[in-house]
């Protein structure tokens, strides 16, 4: 949601583009803890736009006044392998890796235009809690107390490691 809330806010910002206005999906699939896809249909000369955002290749099937279709699958690596067949370039896992070491949860996207399929992930998005300024000296008094604390989470390891060393929490404290 707070993604949403962010590209309709205006304050996403794709290579200087700016935030396009969201559109209602002809068709939605959520795939349960991995993402999600979408698909728009359009006229084909608008979709050929957002290919040009996106940096997909656009299918040469149809004219300009034609119709169209754009599929846009964000979620994670392991989605975007089973469901579009597309990979992480080199440049694009060292960032995702630099971004998941600094507590953050990275989704993939990638976008496909026309009849034209991308064999590789298109961009990226970042997400993180905000974690409460308390949680550290929480777990030092837990564990004060003789507690042992843990941290039980869905996101993806290194990303659970940052999150649980930013307030004590031990790697081999934390299920991933």
């Amino acid at each position: 949601q707070a993604v949403v809330n962010a590209a309709r806010d205006g304050e996403v910002d794709a290579d200087g583009v700016g935030a396009r206005a969201l559109a209602t999906p002809d068709k939605f699939e959520a795939f349960a803890g991995r993402g999600i896809r979408a698909e728009f249909e359009g006229e084909a000369e608008a979709l050929a736009a957002v290919a040009a955002v996106s940096g997909a290749p656009f299918g040469t099937a149809a004219a300009p006044d034609e119709r169209a279709r754009v599929v846009v699958t964000i979620g994670t690596r392991e989605l975007m392998l089973a469901e579009c067949g597309a990979a992480l370039a080199a440049a694009m896992e060292e960032r995702a890796v630099a971004l998941e070491r600094a507590g953050k949860t990275v989704l993939m996207v990638h976008v496909a235009c026309g009849d034209a399929t991308a064999a590789a992930v298109s961009g990226m998005i970042a997400v993180c809690d905000t974690m409460r300024p308390e949680a550290p000296a929480r777990v030092r008094a837990l564990r004060r107390r003789g507690s042992e604390v843990w941290m039980v989470t869905g996101d993806n390891r290194r990303t659970a490691d940052a999150v649980a060393a930013s307030v004590g929490i031990a790697p081999e404290c934390v299920a991933a």
